[in-house]
Parts: C-alpha cells; sequence; structure tokens
C-alpha cells in the first residue's frame, strides 16, 4: 500500500473535516493479510489497532468501540469504511451501507453473548491484606492473576514490590482471596481480550461486580495510554515537520541546541513520571490554552546529548523532565553551556524578587 496516497486521501475525507456521524470505523489494507483498523470520534482518532484479516479487523474494532460506549453499535451513529487500493474499479474507498453495518453488530453482540461460566467467587476475610494496598495495586494484582497466571510469589515480587522470599506470595493471596479469587480462576483469561472478559464477567449469574470494577480500571488505564501515546506520536511528527533531518535518540555523535525527546515511549513514561507542568516556571499548556493545550508538554533531556557518543537506554523518570517552550530554549541558549533545571530556577528566582 501506498501509505502516501492513503493520507492524502483520507486527511480530506468528512469524519475527520466535519463528522456527520459521533464515531466512524476506518479500516486499511495494509499488505496480503494484514489490516489497520481506526476508531474516529467526532473527528479525532481515539484508537488504532492492527489485525490479520478484514474479518478480525471489524470484530476487534467493534469490541474496542463497544468498551467505550456501549450504544455505539448503533447505525444512527457509527458509520464503517474500508480503504484498499487494488479494488478493480479503482476507487479504493467503499462504505457499508446501513444493512451490512447492521449485520456487521448483530454477528458482533451475538459471538459476545456467548458466556463461558466461571467458577464462583470464595471469600475469605483476609481484610489486613487487602486494606494495605490502593485500587491500583489491587486491580493490577487482579489483572495479572486471571490474564497472565501468575503465582502469589510472583505478583508479590513484580506489583506489589516485595521479596517474595519474605513475604511468600501471602499478601498477594490475601488480595485475592478476600475478593474471593482462588485457584481455579488463575489464567481463566488467558488469551481473551480484556473487553471480551469484562463482558461475560457482567453476564454471569453470580455477582462479579468487584472484578469487573479491578478490570474496568486497567481497562481506563490501557485507554488513557493509548490515547497520551496518540498524542504524543502526533506532537513527534509535529516537531519532526520543523527540520529537514532528525536523529535516532542517542545515535548523535555532537549535538548542540534544544533538542527534543522523540521516543513516543520515554515521552510518555516521563510525562507519567513528571507530569505535564513545567518543572522550571511550574506552566501548564491546557491552564492556558484550553483542550489545545491539554497532553501537551515539551521533555529535556537532563544529560546534554552533545557528551553522548553511542545509544545509550533512557531512564525516562531520571533522564529527562517536562518543561515549556521558553524554558527548553533557555536551558539551551548557550550550545557550549547547557543549563540544569536547578540553574534557570534560580535566574527565574531573582527575576521574580
Amino acid at each position: 500500500m501506498e501509505i502516501k496516497r492513503f493520507e492524502e486521501s483520507f486527511i480530506k475525507k468528512d469524519y475527520l473535516i466535519g463528522p456527520t456521524k459521533k464515531y466512524y470505523i476506518v479500516t486499511v489494507k495494509i499488505d496480503k493479510k494484514k489490516y489497520k483498523f481506526m476508531i474516529i470520534k467526532d473527528g479525532t482518532i481515539i484508537y488504532e489497532g492492527y489485525e490479520d484479516g478484514l474479518k478480525l479487523a471489524k470484530y476487534s474494532s467493534l469490541l474496542k468501540l463497544y468498551s467505550v460506549d456501549r450504544l455505539a453499535l448503533n447505525t444512527t451513529k457509527l458509520s464503517m469504511i474500508h480503504y484498499k487500493e487494488d479494488r478493480p474499479n479503482g476507487n479504493p474507498w467503499v462504505k457499508d451501507s446501513n444493512i451490512e453495518l447492521q449485520r456487521h453488530i448483530d454477528q458482533f453482540l451475538e459471538g459476545s453473548t456467548s458466556i463461558t461460566t466461571i467458577p464462583t467467587l470464595e471469600p475469605k476475610d483476609r481484610k489486613r491484606e487487602y486494606q494495605l494496598y490502593n485500587n491500583e495495586y489491587k486491580s493490577r494484582v487482579v489483572y495479572e492473576y486471571l490474564f497472565n497466571s501468575l503465582s502469589h510469589r510472583e505478583l508479590d515480587e513484580s506489583i506489589l514490590g516485595l521479596d517474595p522470599k519474605e513475604s511468600r506470595g501471602y499478601q498477594a493471596m490475601g488480595i485475592l482471596h478476600h475478593i474471593g479469587l482462588r485457584d481455579n480462576h488463575k489464567g481463566i483469561f488467558k488469551d481473551v481480550s480484556l473487553e471480551a472478559a469484562i463482558l461475560n464477567l457482567k453476564k454471569q449469574e453470580a455477582d462479579f461486580s468487584k472484578v469487573v470494577e479491578f478490570l474496568e480500571k486497567i481497562q481506563i488505564h490501557i485507554i488513557e495510554e493509548e490515547r497520551l501515546g496518540n498524542i504524543i506520536a502526533a506532537d513527534i511528527e509535529a516537531e519532526l515537520s520543523e527540520e529537514d533531518s532528525y536523529y535516532k535518540d542517542g545515535a548523535v555523535k555532537e549535538y548542540h541546541g534544544k533538542r527534543y525527546e522523540r521516543n513516543p515511549e520515554n515521552r510518555r513514561r516521563a510525562i507519567e513520571s513528571h507530569g505535564l507542568n513545567c518543572v522550571v516556571c511550574g506552566f501548564n499548556f491546557e491552564d492556558f490554552y484550553g483542550e489545545w493545550g491539554k497532553d501537551f508538554i515539551e521533555v529535556h533531556h537532563l544529560n546534554p546529548l552533545n557528551t553522548v557518543q553511542a545509544e545509550v537506554i533512557i531512564d525516562p523518570e531520571k533522564d529527562l523532565a517536562p518543561v515549556c517552550s521558553n524554558c527548553h530554549r533557555m536551558l539551551h541558549r548557550k550550545k557550549y553551556n547547557v543549563l540544569s533545571i536547578t540553574e534557570l530556577r534560580e535566574k527565574l528566582q531573582r527575576m521574580t524578587w
């Protein structure tokens, strides 16, 4: 597939310029088997994924959309469009009719209503361990136990940060047993999507509301990570468009001046660790620009890149810091004397006294 041709055609479509439906699903044939799918809400791409084959791409996109908005699977709110360059008539774009779309929705809902019986919960009073950890830790313990079959000792070590030789898995076991999750629940959702697992639990005759609550917290976290990842990727593309060329992180032999962090994962983790306020002056783009500035901040390398002689592993928490555009330029104003965060903060404080 010719990416440039698709992009030039895609940006002119109504569902990006002036959407007439709240949601659009767009599938794109990449090669013989691989398909990309996008979910668009109110003119903004909120999710992108890949599947082998059009059928799977349709199913996965409907499943993801259902997890975002259960009322979205309706032909008055949703359209499904497909892009394939090798169509015989030469027009790569095809839109499903309402009848075709309703058939896809009905098939999806019919498949989603098939219920796998889940063993009943057997709660045991382990209040001490249960109350010792916040909901984020408990959600991760539940998820890793049900989906990845982690043992109690593995959960203590990887999620709760304990020495399993000392804790012997008792903390994670206490959390799980207090909820009622036992050995017969371990790995029960292996190879099952999170959305499908939640749907299944909600259809059980027994009450799994507490398990659903924890899994939905994981789901929200994943959606937020994906949303932030898409925003970061778009920001990086915007930054790259300002230059004729760019270099791979750390691969530069010598570099002087302002430098963006272009590894999306590093950037996302730096923002998660430090937030979106400038660490020098406290400026927040959303506070000043409203929705247009939401989730935007530049990321500064604490170790000057002109000292890098080879590719290095970046620790986003220790090596990167969020800064506003003005402070970023001031840090790099003298190319042979890059200021530290503390030095620039001190200069700013002297000016405000």
